[in-house]
């Protein structure tokens, strides 16, 4: 059976070769004549279209469904799409930045719209079966303060970590499911830590809930599609926090708009608490009804100083789509 990586690679595939295709096909068939939508196909491009030729047929298949109705219900919302001229083409790409420094965007569509340069340009996030925002870690190593929030985690909370990372180390090799009480000894004394260090960055600095969002979301504007085989449908969910989607495109208006965030980007932590006593869940609740559930867990069946986060909103201000297909 495909893994999650190759699973996502590719749905991405489903969804760039989708909206080329579909496309091109509508501006062929429109007053526009010859293709207007460009690909780039580069090295990223050949490693998701392997992905998506090592996946069943009919796996294939509910990708290339899903896909289809992603483009119909974003479709509405970008005027560029279908209002564009064959001296403008489109320019479609995958996205060789995407999980590096907040670009969680993984298939790009790209045009000049004026004389001045000045480029349009969105993303979409592509997920196969599951709606996690991020897969972040916490290590012996990675200092979740710099990286997440752009401040540095202070000595007492490597202090309080290495104990607990150096006894995982020492049992490098080993399987975790031979391991007794992991979710005790490992997964709640780090979330207990990590939970410190968070309200100590947040105490000294106002912009850190802001932060914290941007870093889970992402840091640039796309539509995230979500293709779930189990449902038969395809979510959408449209994050437009610095306003750069679902924009007007000369002159000719979206047919459908974005609703803006019931009340803006967070501007401070209410609470954080473990969910239900459970040991390796934590709810992260901001303000403005944004609420974000972490899980901590082994991603390996070895033991190492190492444990990812499962990330998913819970509490949401953000609009959300669904097609069935």
């Amino acid at each position: 059976m495909a893994d999650q990586t190759q699973n996502g690679n590719a749905f991405e595939f489903a969804v760039y070769s989708m909206f080329e295709s579909t496309l091109n096909d509508w501006l062929r068939q429109s007053r526009l004549g010859p293709s207007i939508v460009t690909p780039i196909y580069d090295e990223r491009y050949q490693t998701i279209k392997s992905s998506f030729e090592l996946v069943d047929q009919d796996t294939r298949t509910s990708m290339i469904l899903a896909a289809k109705a992603g483009l119909k219900l974003i479709f509405p919302f970008e005027p560029h799409l279908w209002s564009g001229t064959n001296s403008n083409p489109i320019k479609i790409k995958v996205n060789t930045n995407s999980g590096r420094e907040g670009d969680v965007r993984d298939v790009l569509f790209l045009s000049h719209v004026d004389n001045s340069g000045n480029q349009w340009e969105i993303g979409t996030s592509c997920k196969w079966n599951h709606k996690a925002l991020k897969h972040s870690r916490l290590s012996r190593d990675l200092d979740f303060g710099y990286q997440w929030l752009g401040h540095r985690c202070s000595q007492s909370y490597w202090n309080e970590i290495r104990p607990i990372m150096d006894e995982l180390d020492s049992l490098h090799g080993s399987n975790w499911r031979d391991l007794q009480n992991k979710s005790t000894k490992f997964y709640k004394p780090l979330l207990d830590a990590f939970i410190r260090e968070l309200l100590i960055i947040n105490n000294s600095h106002s912009e850190v809930p802001r932060k914290l969002a941007e870093y889970f979301i992402g840091r640039y504007d796309f539509y995230k599609i979500i293709g779930s085989k189990s449902e038969r449908r395809t979510f959408m969910q449209p994050f437009n926090l610095h306003n750069t989607l679902n924009r007007r495109f000369e002159g000719t208006r979206p047919l459908n708009t974005i609703t803006n965030l019931r009340g803006g980007m967070p501007t401070s932590i209410v609470d954080i608490r473990f969910i239900n006593n459970s040991e390796n869940k934590i709810a992260i609740i901001l303000d403005q009804g944004w609420q974000f559930n972490l899980r901590i867990h082994n991603a390996e069946s070895q033991i190492s100083p190492s444990l990812k986060f499962d990330i998913n909103f819970s509490g949401n201000p953000i609009a959300s789509f669904t097609e069935i297909w």
